[in-house]
């Protein structure tokens, strides 16, 4: 049942740290 959710999670936590690299180098 969690599954998709911590997948999901997963999913976000990425993108947060490749929007957090993008902005470091814009920077």
């Amino acid at each position: 049942k969690h599954t998709a959710r911590g997948s999901h999670r997963w999913a976000f936590w990425l993108e947060g740290i490749i929007i957090g690299v993008l902005i470091g180098l814009i920077i």
